[in-house]
């Protein structure tokens, strides 16, 4: 017996390193020398960090990704952001 798996219901498993790829890829950051940083806020109606959601929950491993993940499925206000970082003379 076969199962068939509708587009809607397959999960793709994202790694911490394969968002960093995927972010690259999709911005076209080919240069060697610049590395990003991901990061998500809380809604200020989560009444987190002060009431403001102020602090930025920076994603650097596996269980951040997927925390990030199940938050941006069922709060559409949670957004990914991107920093971009150059770095210059081994700094």
């Amino acid at each position: 017996m076969r199962i068939q798996i509708p587009d809607q219901d397959t999960v793709r498993l994202i790694t911490g390193s394969w968002l960093v790829k995927m972010v690259k890829s999709t911005l076209r950051i080919v240069a060697p020398n610049v590395s990003i940083k991901l990061s998500y806020q809380y809604p200020s109606w989560m009444q987190i960090d002060a009431g403001d959601g102020s602090t930025p929950q920076f994603i650097s491993d596996d269980y951040d990704v997927e925390s990030f993940v199940h938050m941006r499925r069922k709060i559409e206000e949670v957004n990914l952001y991107v920093t971009i970082l150059e770095h210059n003379n081994g700094f």
